[in-house]
Formats: C-alpha cells, structure tokens, sequence
C-alpha cells in the first residue's frame, strides 16, 4: 500500500482508479492524516483488509470504518511540526560524511561537556555548596584558597560550584620502573601486581588485575598504588583515566591521582577526566618534541570545576542512564 500527499496546488488534478481519495475536513489537517497514514498503526491496520491472491487490495468499506486516534487542532500542529524537524534531523545524517557510531561518540563527548558545565542536571539551592564543602573539609592548609576572580576561568558555572586547581584538592605523583624490569618480573605468588596500560579493556573504566607481577625489591623502586585511585596515562596516549580496583606498582608511563572521597565521587571524577575540556587542558600542558608527557608541576595547576557532592552524584546518574542508552543503539548496530 503506497500512500502520497498532494500540496494544494494540485488539488484539481484527477487520480486513477488505484488510488482512495481522503479529503480532511475542518476536525483534521491533511499533512497530520498523511503522517498519521504513515504510521506502522496505519499501514498494518489496513494491511490486514487487504483481499485478493494475485494482487490484493481493500475496498472503499473498509478504509471508511477504520478507526484511528483524533487530537486537538492545535496538538496535530505540534505533532506536525516535530515530525518534521525530526525529519529534517535524519536528512541532515544521512547527508553526513559521519557515521552513526561516530555521531553516537559526539553525543557521548556533549553530554560529558554539560555535565561539567552545571547543565545536565538542576540545581538544588538546599544543598551545601562546593565552597561551603572545601572550608569544612580543609586542613592543614592542604587546600588552598581559590582565589575569587572568575575572570580568567574558561566558562562560568553555577554559582554553588567552584573552580579549583588539581593540585589543591589532589595527590598527584609519578610512576617509576625498575631497571631492567626483566630482572625484577616474577611469577610468584607473593609477586606485586605490575600494572601496565594492557591490563585495562579497550574503552573500559577500570583496572581490575595485571597480567605480569615483580618482586618485592622491585617496590622500591617503583610507585605503590591503592584500590580506588586514578590512573592517567603519562605519554603517548596521555591523559587517559582509569579507576584501580586492584593495587601494585605502576611505571612512569603512568600519573596516580589519590582524591578525597569526601570531596569527589570517584565516577563524577572519570567523567570529568574523560571530559574534552579536561583532554584539551592536558594536550596543552604536554611537553616533548618526539614524545610528549605531562608533568606533575603542570597538571597541578589545571583548573577543573566542582560542584557540591550531592550534584555529583545526580550528574553521574544521569551521565550513566543516557550513555546505556546510547550503548544499546550502538550494540543494535553491531547485531
């Protein structure tokens, strides 16, 4: 069953016998009845009328006493009007050089960009705000005062966040590699976890184990990492996060980020690590002419913004409930 809407401008033209002719009259407009015949509803509902072995079809009867959804004037406008700028959306992809899998990937980096923002998510004027958080919890001077001159931040943010530096909030530290590593890997029991970029999935979020260990004398010369840290990538592909659910020993092909788990959910953390705001402040930072690196003393002094620990835990919520929906349209493609 084919189905043609005719603009106004043809309305004296004749149709042939294998056509029905519906004229809507003042309760329905004609565009609403073509999107409504449209419809899987439509379309499968006369489908079943459908008579004849050689070349089926329906009669007059049938098509009169079909019974479909009827709303206001004023709500088929508003259906009208998104149906076509839905349309108008999917031209716009199917003209695009881009992929679905690549669009899907864009729409994961926005999402992450109004999140750190203060846009996904509304704010709760109830709530303690992020500056009312770092007075309770600072001691010993080991967070400093932000200064209050905004105007060198790179975006504004609601007013119950703040920007703070990496370095005021956070323990950042280096990895160190024992030299030969050969002389130091061990397939013993008692061995220290060896944790290396090729322990985490492609894509993944978390480090759970490690394929290789080293000795105990190895520790020494390298860096002791715990259950809940940060793992940044250091070169070549820096600025890569992981959470660790495991401990051992990481190389300087790696930073370790300890945070206080007062101040910063570890998931709102990833996030914003994983965020282009935070990548592009890395890619800046990085040195080297052959091989670039990010220094301690450089990433200490990147701004980032946080909001009060209550908004985190929404923003992560609602991060995670749009990227699992997300993830089933990109699984649906790969079936």
């Amino acid at each position: 069953m084919n189905i043609a809407y005719v603009d106004s401008q043809y309305k004296n033209s004749i149709a042939s016998t294998g056509f029905f002719v519906c004229r809507p009259n003042e309760l329905l407009f004609p565009k609403f009845l073509y999107y409504l015949m449209l419809s899987p509803f439509v379309v499968y509902g006369l489908n079943s009328f459908m008579k004849g072995d050689n070349s089926p079809s329906i009669n007059n009867d049938n098509i009169i006493s079909f019974q479909y959804p009827l709303p206001p004037l004023s709500e088929q406008h508003r259906i009208i009007d998104k149906i076509e700028k839905l349309f108008d959306l999917i031209d716009i992809i199917n003209e695009s050089n881009l992929s679905l899998e690549q669009l899907l990937a864009q729409a994961k980096s926005k999402i992450l960009d109004l999140a750190i923002r203060g846009k996904l998510v509304p704010q709760d004027p109830e709530e303690e705000t992020a500056s009312m958080l770092l007075k309770k919890i600072r001691k010993d001077d080991k967070i400093k005062k932000v200064s209050s001159d905004t105007s060198h931040y790179p975006f504004e943010v609601p007013s119950s966040w703040q920007w703070c530096r990496f370095g005021e909030i956070n323990d950042i530290a280096r990895g160190g590699s024992p030299r030969p590593i050969k002389n130091f890997l061990t397939d013993s029991n008692d061995g220290v976890n060896w944790i290396k970029i090729g322990d985490a999935e492609i894509g993944g979020k978390y480090i759970y184990s490690t394929k290789e260990k080293i000795t105990k004398e190895g520790v020494g010369f390298s860096r002791y990492v715990n259950v809940g840290d940060f793992l940044l990538t250091n070169s070549m592909s820096f600025g890569r996060p992981y959470i660790l659910k495991t401990e051992g020993c990481i190389h300087d092909g790696w930073l370790v980020i300890s945070t206080d788990q007062n101040l910063l959910d570890s998931d709102f953390m990833y996030y914003l690590l994983s965020s282009d705001f935070m990548y592009n402040q890395f890619s800046n930072s990085a040195v080297g002419s052959t091989v670039k690196n990010l220094k301690i003393d450089s990433v200490k002094l990147l701004f980032f913004p946080l909001p009060p620990f209550a908004e985190q835990k929404r923003i992560v919520s609602q991060i995670e409930k749009i990227f699992t929906e997300l993830d089933v349209i990109e699984d649906s493609l790969k079936a």
